[in-house]
């Protein structure tokens, strides 16, 4: 009898009568009397009933009558299936009896016949509440763009699901459409038809079942649908309109994160059109032919990012370039801290092309500033591109030189710029001391240096922070913290002596290291390098000798004159010896004795100085001498010759002239003309009058320069000097011989490397090393091929050596040679991206840009 009350019912009445047998199964039977309340406005809708006998006064709460309700009546069904309290009250008119539905066992029924919610959400025009557990639980749960969101987020997606059906055949929307909605599929299935832009481009179905999502990228992005949807079969579907999704994820973002996170889309045919000529403006595609960026842009994906999520961070696999179609995008040097941004990027900027160009790590971070549509082209369709389009080879190529050396200059003016060490240096030195220094990192608590230890490396801080630790009595004292820009252990570098003290990486810490004998090279060649290094050296003398002198007053001790001190070789040994001898247990205000403090600190200075070693002395000696010159004599006559002539006295000018020996008369020799030229329009007169030069001798008389020599006419207004006839032409100096070198290809090279050996290179693989096979960093190399010539430089891949390079190359062949001395030539290389081929050692991976053949050429010196 039950079961033919619910069949009654317009509610149940799409249901099968099995699942019509289920609902009544759940139901109890109730009774009240007349005159007796069921329930009021405002209480908890948590039953639904089915009148069976009598009847139902539906009352306001001013007891007004809205409705009477009689047998084969539903109550109480619109509160309970949206969730709300009750919004009228109910009173028994009669005796009644009821057959009551709770929230509970409804729940229960639909996660055992999920279908019997679908349909009374069908019937009742929206969905049920009842139906939120099932969603959450048993389908949101199960997509994979879902998994990690939490149960509240899961909800507020569930809440906002609307029900619809469609049937076999039916167009659920169409490419290019404005996209409306989101939806999951809850059963049947639906095939997806991408756009073509008319061309013959051959057309490929996807098809979906049910829980797959579809149409979420035209609602993430704002783009008209790239794609047209068709049901396969009788269809019923979860629909979250774009109004609630922009609500629900302002409130909780991490659905779009996780949305978007694995979600990429072809480009629609007009997508397709504005991206072409957006690949124009990219230096690597810009001289490509048409059909080459019609290609490349047919390959391109649409990626969402939202608002301050990465992009990508450094250190992750370079394996796309990106073209900003809408947002913006910030370039940091790493993803957690940031500490430096580079760049500011907007609609029609593009970034990450080096990925394409080396197949390296990413060496920086890239944020979404705002909700950002990309375009993206990834590594393995530019490898097929690559074969399909010979002209991007060789624009890769090119533009790979380029970038190499824009990095380079890049890195000189960001960073080498601000090192304190290198204050003073052109660009062009910068780049040559750049060239020698190699990049180290150290974790936060390691140590760097060690005191004690031989030293025949000194680092320039790029970032982070060090302290220098000093070892005494047993105990470390921080010396100084040094941060960016600064520079450490050049001391041994100098001395020669073993590392004076210890240094430690308070943070993660990027170095540069100058090894001893780029230093000394340096040094040598750039005084400036001297001149920096002898004021920090002072400075730091300067700091050492207040340093003990605090620390032996801090002792109670009272510090003597340098001369006082115990020198070396006498019994006290040291300073040191002297304050390990007295140990006073009160301490005392400073007390020193009277003497002017600069001459205490040269005497400190000399008491330092005579216990260095005879190298050491002389290094530092070198030092300073160089020094002095250059800020004694070299840079006071550079200022004073950059002045105009008239702004000097003659006295001033004659002061700076360099004195020249005047010649004695004999009567067996002629006079010897002196080495100044004198212009024949303004000789100079016999006269007794003295003339202001440095040495004036008073005995010997200057000799006149013949005046019977005829001067030849200059050819311009310039006065051109007399030379006089007997005065003999100096012989030109003999020019210094080339050196005496040859680069000849080593043994067996070039040598064909197979696709696992070069994994994540470029196909030809240099190296350059001298006689004992020892690399040799900055040889200067060109390669050759049928388009053009490229000049790169040993020394790009430190991970392999020093002397080690690499270049890409994809069609054609080419040829390698050193430049500026004689060297063979690596003629007939010749690589191809063979696709028959694989690589064991890596799973049997396809051949591709980082898996293929490649060539390995070594260039050696010989004398």
């Amino acid at each position: 009898m039950k079961l033919r009350y619910v069949k009654n019912a317009v509610l149940f009445a799409d249901l099968s009568e099995e699942e019509q047998k289920k609902v009544s199964e759940r139901m109890r039977l109730v009774r009240y009397r007349e005159g007796q309340t069921i329930f009021e406005k405002g209480d908890t809708s948590d039953v639904l009933y089915l009148v069976k006998s009598g009847w139902v006064k539906v009352i306001t709460a001013e007891s007004t009558v809205l409705a009477s309700m009689g047998p084969g009546s539903l109550l109480g069904e619109a509160d309970m299936f949206m969730g709300r309290p009750r919004s009228t009250g109910a009173l028994a008119a009669t005796n009644v009896s009821l057959w009551a539905l709770s929230d509970q066992n409804l729940e229960k029924l639909i996660a055992e016949k999920p279908k019997i919610g679908v349909k009374l959400s069908l019937a009742f025009g929206s969905r049920i509440v009842q139906l939120n557990y099932y969603l959450v639980e048993k389908s949101l749960k199960g997509i994979p763009a879902f998994a990690d969101l939490s149960e509240e987020e899961l909800l507020a997606i569930a809440t906002r699901l609307t029900v619809e059906e469609h049937r076999r055949g039916d167009v659920i929307y169409c490419s290019e459409e404005s996209a409306e909605a989101l939806y999951i599929i809850e059963s049947g299935r639906v095939k997806l038809i991408p756009a073509t832009s008319g061309d013959g481009d051959e057309i490929s179905f996807v098809e979906l079942d049910a829980g797959a999502i579809f149409g979420e990228m035209g609602v993430l992005t704002g783009r008209p649908h790239a794609e047209s949807a068709q049901a396969i079969t009788d269809l019923t579907l979860w629909a979250l309109s774009r109004k609630d999704f922009w609500e629900i994820t302002g409130e909780y973002p991490a659905i779009r994160v996780a949305l978007s996170a694995r979600l990429r889309a072809h480009l629609s045919p007009d997508d397709q059109a504005i991206a072409l000529e957006h690949l124009k403006g990219v230096p690597l595609f810009a001289d490509l032919p048409r059909d080459a960026l019609q290609g490349i842009s047919k390959r391109l994906l649409l990626r969402h990012v939202p608002k301050d999520e990465l992009v990508y961070a450094e250190g992750t696999p370079g394996n796309a370039l990106y073209i900003i179609e809408s947002g913006q995008v910030r370039i940091v040097s790493d993803a957690e801290g940031e500490r430096e941004v580079f760049a500011h990027l907007q609609a029609g900027d593009f970034f990450g092309e080096m990925a394409l160009l080396t197949g390296k790590s990413r060496s920086s971070a890239a944020r979404a500033e705002t909700n950002t549509n990309l375009w993206m082209l990834y590594r393995s369709d530019f490898d097929e591109l690559l074969v399909q389009y010979p002209a991007i080879s060789l624009a890769l190529s090119r533009t790979l030189s380029e970038r190499l050396a824009q990095a380079d200059q890049r890195f000189v003016e960001r960073h080498l710029r601000r090192m304190s060490l290198l204050v003073g240096l052109s660009s062009k030195q910068l780049e040559d001391v750049s060239a020698r220094l190699r990049p180290v990192k150290y974790r936060s608590g390691e140590v760097i240096l060690t005191e004690g230890t031989p030293g025949d490396v000194m680092y320039l801080i790029e970032w982070g922070r060090v302290e220098v630790l000093s070892r005494t009595d047993g105990s470390s004292r921080i010396l100084a913290v040094l941060g960016e820009g600064d520079f450490f252990g050049e001391m041994a570098l100098l001395t020669g002596n073993p590392r004076s003290a210890t240094v430690r990486a308070v943070t993660d810490v990027d170095l540069l290291a100058l090894y001893q004998p780029d230093f000394d090279e340096l040094v040598l060649k750039y005084p400036t390098l001297a001149v920096t290094l002898g004021r920090v050296l002072s400075q730091r003398l300067s700091r050492a000798d207040e340093y003990l002198t605090g620390e032996l007053v801090a002792t109670g001790v009272r510090v003597a004159p340098a001369q006082a001190w115990p020198r070396p070789g006498r019994e006290a040994g040291s300073v040191t010896a002297v304050a390990r001898t007295v140990r006073p247990r009160v301490r005392r205000a400073p007390r020193l004795l009277p003497g002017p403090a600069i001459q205490q600190g040269l005497e400190n200075t000399a008491a330092w100085f005579a216990v260095r070693s005879v190298g050491a002395k002389l290094r530092l000696v070198s030092v300073f001498l160089l020094f002095v010159w250059l800020c004694g004599i070299s840079a006071p006559a550079t200022v004073i010759s950059a002045l105009p002539s008239n702004s000097l006295g003659e006295g001033a000018l004659a002061f700076l002239q360099t004195p020249t020996a005047t010649p004695t008369l004999t009567p067996t020799s002629l006079p010897t003309p002196t080495a100044t030229l004198v212009p024949t329009a303004t000789p100079i007169p016999p006269t007794p009058t003295p003339q202001p030069i440095a040495i004036i001798p008073t005995d010997t008389p200057t000799p006149l320069p013949p005046t019977e020599t005829p001067t030849p006419a200059p050819p311009t207004n310039t006065p051109v000097p007399a030379v006089p006839t007997d005065t003999p032409t100096p012989e030109p100096p003999t020019p210094t011989p080339a050196p005496a070198y040859d680069f000849v290809l080593a043994e067996g090279t070039p040598r064909r490397l197979g696709p696992c050996e070069n994994e994540g290179g470029h196909h030809i693989l240099i190296n350059v090393v001298d006689a004992q096979g020892n690399g040799l960093p900055g040889i200067k190399l060109e390669v050759t091929w049928a388009g053009g010539s490229a000049e790169i430089e040993t020394g790009r891949k430190p991970e392999k050596g020093l002397g080690f390079v690499d270049f890409p190359m994809y069609h054609g062949t080419y040829s390698v040679r050193v430049l500026g001395a004689r060297s063979q030539v690596a003629e007939g290389i010749t690589v191809d991206i063979d696709r028959n081929e694989t690589c064991p050692d890596s799973g049997n991976v396809q051949a591709n840009s980082l898996y293929h053949w490649s060539y390995e050429v070594i260039f050696q010196r010989t004398y």
